[in-house]
């Protein structure tokens, strides 16, 4: 019997789907786990974690948050446990990431509301396009954007995404996309195993530019430069994007340039195995400083 080709490919990425998933009996929870995962950051990872903790593909952050997350290991037992380790610029690093996490939680009880309304009322009345289908394409990791469409598929398939793609994602959505980062945050609230309410509201409203010490609303990460920068060979792209797997080299990170013979050469046809860019990165650029300028001026 002759399979149908259409079949075999679906096939194929249950497959793929599969391989990715942890067994259940490898699952690390508890406490003993929360302080094995701990000892072994600081004895593999800390040292370097200054540089190594914004490449996805080295998997070299803590994964400390969904234990902190659950009360299964306390955020005094992590930096009493660092701060006795060894110097190092990764060890500072990681204390003031620490910071951080405390810096939003102080945050959140000074603005209990911020999970429904934006920090800086300067932005509260932005007016956001909120285009549905949009939004879809970036959940299911099909945007065109191979950094972000592999950090979205991480998400879906894991329920854990790695700090740089989180950045990168909700740059993406509030400003190329101009989607209200509310729509984000719930979004992530549904799917994160270690989502905490004041650090993800924190993030998205510091991506956003939106919150307290926030991203400045004209610095737009651009997602071409950032799969460039962290993610050079497309090891982690093509893990997570597998359409992409057979592609060369730097061309991994803008595939809609690919000509029909490369396409071919590869085997991912642009716009139908895998879709081309929805929107010019470089055009939403300027319309996104316009919206933030306009809502800027009629609040100041």
């Amino acid at each position: 019997m002759i399979k149908d080709p259409i079949f075999s490919k679906d096939e194929e990425q249950f497959n793929d789907f599969l391989a990715k998933q942890i067994p259940i009996e490898d699952l690390q929870i508890g406490t003993k786990a929360a302080h094995q995962r701990l000892d072994e950051f600081i004895k593999h990872d800390l040292s370097n974690y200054k540089v190594a903790r914004d490449y996805p593909v080295k998997n070299s952050t803590s994964h400390l948050s969904k234990y902190l997350r659950t009360g299964e290991i306390s955020i005094r037992t992590v930096f009493d446990q660092v701060n006795r380790s060894e110097n190092s610029a990764g060890k500072e690093t990681f204390i003031k990431e620490l910071a951080w996490r405390d810096f939003y939680n102080m945050i959140y009880a000074t603005h209990p509301d911020q999970k429904n309304s934006s920090i800086n009322p300067s932005f509260r009345q932005l007016e956001w396009e909120n285009d549905e289908e949009f939004f879809k394409k970036w959940k299911e990791g099909k945007t065109g954007f191979p950094i972000v469409d592999a950090a979205m598929r991480q998400l879906k398939e894991t329920g854990w995404m790695h700090n740089r793609l989180r950045m990168i994602t909700a740059s993406f959505l509030t400003k190329d996309l101009l989607i209200d980062w509310k729509w984000g945050e719930q979004y992530f609230q549904e799917m994160l195993i270690d989502y905490d309410p004041s650090n993800n509201i924190g993030g998205w409203q510091w991506a956003a530019s939106t919150g307290t010490d926030s991203v400045p609303y004209f610095r737009i990460f651009n997602p071409t430069t950032q799969s460039e920068k962290y993610d050079k060979s497309g090891e982690f792209i093509k893990y997570y994007v597998p359409e992409l797997k057979n592609i060369d080299g730097e061309k991994i990170h803008e595939p809609s340039k690919l000509s029909k013979e490369e396409q071919n050469k590869f085997g991912v046809i642009i716009g139908k195995d895998y879709p081309e860019p929805i929107v010019s990165h470089k055009e939403r650029r300027k319309i996104a400083i316009k919206v933030f300028e306009q809502a800027k001026d009629h609040n100041g």
